[in-house]
């Protein structure tokens, strides 16, 4: 076996071993969220016009990855998104938590109140963690 032919079949090994690990990691904690129900507590929108600044929730999940990738790499040659494509989250709005996507890094959120409830969108989990407080849900009525 040449050089070349046994440096890339190491480089195959190493990175097939981490491909069949990394899904694994953690998959239990990524429908810890689902179902659950927030209120926004700070860093709420002032209003829906285009220079308020504040939360906001993605209509596409890949806009919300990518400003969380932009984030973490302060990197934001990739992280454009459309101001219309963006909902910006007022004093009071609640969410319930549908799903993830990315590896739960990514939130599907239902809004519970406010002129779009019911209506889908993504938001980035370390700003839901950051910026909304758990509701209390009592099952028993």
């Amino acid at each position: 076996m040449n050089k070349f032919s046994l440096n890339v079949f190491i480089c195959i090994s190493l990175f097939s071993d981490y491909l069949i690990a990394y899904p694994t990691q953690d998959a239990s904690k990524e429908d810890t969220y689902i179902g659950q129900q927030f209120v926004i507590s700070k860093n709420f929108s002032s209003g829906r016009n285009i220079s308020s600044k504040g939360q906001v929730f993605y209509f596409i999940a890949s806009d919300a990855y990518r400003t969380m990738q932009a984030r973490k790499f302060q990197d934001w040659s990739f992280a454009e998104v459309d101001t219309r494509n963006i909902y910006r989250v007022l004093k009071n709005d609640s969410v319930r938590i549908v799903g993830t996507k990315f590896s739960g890094n990514i939130l599907e959120v239902q809004l519970l109140s406010g002129s779009d409830k019911g209506k889908n969108y993504f938001a980035i989990k370390d700003e839901i963690e950051k910026n909304f407080l758990s509701l209390e849900i009592d099952e028993t009525t």
